[in-house]
């Protein structure tokens, strides 16, 4: 009899997992909070060439479709990366995949058969499971309902300040060069040690929709951004009207995004650059028992300088992978896997450093 597989989160992770044990005649129930996908995000993600080659290849995908289906750009460069909507990609990856949505967990508890506590509509309801793959992110509800040692997941903030904001133009009224912002990586310029970044969530024919960012190196003045609690995200973004108003005359389309005129009517956050690594021993020990951390429950990375979507994407094929039809988990190629996160871990924080460097800068 096939065990009886869960996975908390229904986020790229999650879904990829889902998919690929799907393929390997394991079926697996996803539980996640929200109630659905939203619509159209403004919001889109960078698949490197050989990420997104595989995804199509694992998934079965018809490439054409994956494409037209997903795509912010057109794809030019045919070994190049691909820019995709987060949503539209949620919704592909999502297709025949047993997804209780609204559930939000409030316990997890191991066992011979672990039982997992969510609550739906008001109501409390318990399932159980033999093996269970955590996917629900950086502050992960169920690595927390584990219980580990502090000591063994640190999450550390990365001494960098950063704003986001999202904005819908027109076509009809583009700023110059804006559009330039459809390519994988966006467009971007370097004030100093001061980096902004414009990349697009979404383009149709009648609006653009994009993200930008300012982000720099903090300095002895800013601990309380750094310091701050998740509800302070929103309130402490206006600041980024006060950034923005002290940068030189900028060319197009910077000048017009970076508007701190315009920006009071955007959506602006405060994000923080978040790094960490789960310890092996604890992870190795979770995995004996049944329980599989992968992805940012495990070891996130930094927004900006980290792998992102295509580290969620290639952990999940690793897992899937090592995942054997009777419920247990190859613990010698989770080994391989936080290996591998060491690394990437250490890739992002230099990465994001060699951002707001000049020098390093002209290398890349």
């Amino acid at each position: 009899m096939a065990p009886q597989v869960s996975i908390i989160g229904a986020g790229i992770a999650g879904l990829v997992l889902g998919q690929c044990l799907r393929r390997r005649s394991i079926p697996a129930t996803i539980f996640e909070k929200s109630k659905q996908i939203p619509a159209l995000q403004n919001f889109g993600i960078t698949l490197q060439n050989h990420v997104g080659q595989r995804l199509v290849q694992e998934l079965d995908l018809d490439e054409t479709a994956f494409i037209n289906d997903n795509a912010v750009h057109s794809k030019s460069d045919p070994n190049g990366p691909l820019r995709v909507n987060r949503s539209a990609f949620l919704r592909t990856l999502a297709k025949d995949l047993d997804i209780k949505w609204d559930h939000k967990l409030t316990g997890l508890s191991r066992g011979t058969r672990h039982k997992l506590e969510f609550e739906h509509d008001g109501a409390k309801q318990t399932y159980e499971a033999e093996l269970v793959f955590v996917t629900d992110g950086v502050h992960s509800a169920a690595r927390n309902s584990l219980n580990i040692k502090k000591d063994a997941f640190h999450l550390e903030v990365l001494p960098f300040v950063v704003y986001n904001g999202k904005r819908r133009f027109s076509k009809e009224k583009l700023p110059a060069d804006l559009e330039g912002c459809l390519s994988p990586n966006g467009i971007s310029h370097l004030v100093n040690s001061v980096l902004l970044q414009i990349t697009s969530g979404y383009s149709t024919r009648e609006e653009l929709a994009i993200n930008y960012t300012l982000s720099r190196p903090a300095e002895s003045s800013d601990d309380e951004l750094l310091g701050r609690s998740n509800a302070d995200a929103e309130s402490l973004a206006r600041r980024f009207l006060d950034e923005a108003s002290q940068l030189p005359d900028l060319q197009e389309p910077f000048k017009s995004v970076f508007d701190p005129v315009v920006m009071k009517d955007d959506r602006l956050l405060h994000w923080l650059m978040r790094s960490a690594l789960i310890d092996s021993s604890t992870a190795e020990e979770l995995v004996h028992k049944g329980v599989v951390l992968l992805g940012d429950a495990a070891s996130p990375q930094p927004i900006l300088g980290g792998y992102g979507a295509n580290a969620a994407i290639m952990d999940a094929f690793a897992i899937a992978k090592a995942t054997d039809p009777s419920g247990s988990v190859n613990i010698a190629a989770y080994r391989d896997l936080h290996a591998q996160w060491k690394t990437w871990k250490a890739d992002a924080e230099q990465a994001i450093g060699d951002m707001h460097r000049p020098s390093a800068r002209a290398s890349i």
